[in-house]
């Protein structure tokens, strides 16, 4: 499934990427090379735990902590 991503760290970047069936936020955070302990995860407005399969075209990624 393609899914597109919306990256906002401070500016945002857009993303589309391939997800497997059965894949979980977590998959794709780590295809991203993005730590999910920095980051929340918002689908329809609203945060989603990472261990959820993905079932939506579409998701963004708030970076909430600083690499130093």
């Amino acid at each position: 499934m393609k899914v597109d991503v919306r990256i906002t760290r401070g500016e945002s970047s857009n993303k589309s990427i391939m997800v497997k069936d059965g894949s979980t936020y977590n998959d794709v955070l780590s295809s991203l090379n993005i730590n999910p302990e920095t980051v929340i995860i918002m689908v329809n407005n609203r945060p989603v735990p990472v261990d959820e399969i993905v079932c939506t075209d579409h998701m963004e990624i708030l970076m909430i902590a600083s690499r130093g």
